[in-house]
């Protein structure tokens, strides 16, 4: 048996039989239990050589490497002389031991000690969360309601006042009419009234109508401010109509009898239990104003992080909440952005998983990434395919996407001028799994918002390009590719910027 059969081929260590016994793959690959075990816990449950697909949900469930334990066991003095250090050789001391078990203990009695103390805080919250939520459908949900039936019964006495004011006035026109051509018509009344003085009794009769309609007219605006401020999150409503911030820096100016009411940046970012139910039915939406554009901006919540999706010109059909969208992403932290992608099948339409990725800060790489997955400069990464696997089942493998363009990778031109012209120092970063690099294209920017993921670590090396990492959701990379044979058959369903973990 050869030298390489004794190492793992993952993390390069030897075999052993405990930490690193070797465990046989159905594909007939071997991996270390400890390399397996690491697959499993991040849910990559792929023979990281071939892509082949295991369904065992623990190391100990794959099956161990029998010649080659006994191999070990067999030249088990030898192999512990090669490879193990000379500081672990040596026997240590009965106080060494007992200084190792005392610390261990106390180690172990306060990792307990924190899990019961955060246990005790999340049933705590759970508990805050549960009453807020009865005292909203108990209290605000009801009252809300009851303002809008009122509303609707003050709109209907509006049209049948409006109806009779049309009906009053034109009798006025007629009478008015009469009297200008014919006025012997004094003495053709048979109550005794001059037609005069009854035209002034109408024209009263008119205003006080009039004056009702008006005392209506308030009672509507106080009910539609009584329902914001059950909210407590709104902000008030101008005299003219226009819907403003709390700084009295005006909203884009949004058709307003789809908007519901304006929404202080403050509520979005401390999020409640009322505004997490609004964003999660997809109510909240983020405007910009730019050039006399108007454009939106879902915010949803993905993969337990509140995020932007990518502005789109369409505005919503349904009635929705606005807050101003600059004024949101000034909250973003500089030093920490994070945003995310989408991946999507296009024939199943299933959703593949969602990668957070963090970026680069000082960066004009990472600058032009985050402009197009937020498409604040118009284009987005939105409904863009994969466009290829490059160095599939080796320790290079990556995809390439981006080519928003759609001109087959020949397209992608970034929206920060010399990003393309951007390589070395800060973006030269160690080879890792999940690394987010850009487009070589040679001093321009025509591709250069072209980016590459790469799926595998390479000890020792390193990666010029390099502006962001996956933070979660690797593994949907790395399924994709072991499931699409035609890796263009996954694109990008949607992208957006984090805003914060829930």
């Amino acid at each position: 048996m050869s030298s390489v059969d004794l190492k793992c081929g993952f993390c390069h260590e030897c075999f052993d039989d405990k930490e690193r016994s070797p465990r046989l793959l159905k594909c007939s690959h071997r991996l270390c239990h400890y390399c397996t075990d690491s697959l499993i816990k991040n849910d990559i449950k792929v023979c990281p050589y071939c892509h082949e697909e295991f369904e065992e949900k623990s190391s100990k469930e794959i099956l161990a490497d029998e010649n080659i334990l006994e191999h070990i066991r067999r030249n088990g003095k030898k192999r512990s002389l090669e490879h193990v250090p000379n500081s672990c050789s040596q026997p240590a001391s009965k106080r060494i031991k007992r200084a190792m078990r005392n610390h261990i203990a106390s180690s172990f009695k306060e990792a307990r000690e924190h899990v019961e103390r955060v246990t005790r805080e999340i049933t705590g919250l759970q508990n805050d969360i549960m009453q807020e939520k009865e005292l909203i459908q108990r209290e605000i949900f009801p009252e809300i309601n009851k303002t809008l039936s009122q509303n609707d019964k003050y709109l209907n006495e509006l049209k049948d006042i409006d109806t009779l004011l049309q009906h009053e006035m034109e009798q006025i026109s007629s009478v008015i009419e009469q009297f200008s051509e014919d006025e012997s018509l004094d003495d053709k009344w048979s109550d005794g009234i001059p037609p005069k003085e009854w035209i002034q009794n109408i024209k009263e009769l008119v205003c006080k109508e009039e004056a009702v309609v008006e005392s209506i007219q308030r009672e509507v605006k106080k009910s539609e401010r009584k329902s914001r401020s059950l909210l407590g999150v709104l902000v008030p409503q101008t005299e003219q109509g226009e819907i403003s911030d709390s700084s009295g820096i005006n909203t884009p100016k949004v058709k307003q009898e789809n908007v519901l009411g304006t929404i202080k940046v403050e509520s979005i970012l401390n999020l409640n239990a009322l505004m997490l139910s609004l964003v999660k039915e997809g109510k909240i939406y983020a405007v910009q104003e730019r050039n006399g554009r108007i454009r939106y901006a879902l915010l949803s919540v993905v993969e337990e992080h509140l995020c932007i999706h990518h502005l789109k010109d369409d505005p919503p059909l349904e009635k929705i909440f606005i807050v101003e969208y600059r004024d949101l992403c000034s909250m973003v932290s500089c030093d920490a952005r994070e945003v995310f992608l989408q991946l999507r099948s296009i024939h199943s339409r299933k959703l593949l998983g969602t990668l957070i990725i963090s970026l680069t800060k000082d960066s004009k790489r990472s600058e032009n990434f985050w402009l197009i997955c937020s498409g604040e400069r118009g284009p987005s990464y939105a409904n863009t395919r994969v466009m290829e696997v490059s160095g599939k089942g080796d320790e290079m493998e990556h995809v390439c996407l981006g080519d928003y363009e759609g001109k087959n990778g020949y397209g992608g031109k970034t929206v920060v001028p010399d990003a393309g012209n951007e390589t070395g120092g800060i973006l030269k970063r160690p080879w890792m799994a999940g690394v987010v690099t850009g487009e070589d294209c040679y001093g321009g920017d025509d591709t250069a918002a072209q980016f590459r993921i790469f799926t595998r670590s390479r000890p020792r090396s390193t990666l010029d390009l390099c502006f962001g990492r996956v933070e979660s959701g690797l593994a949907a990379v790395v399924k994709a590719i072991a499931r699409y044979p035609n890796i263009e058959d996954v694109y990008i369903d949607s992208c957006g910027i984090v805003l914060n973990t829930l």
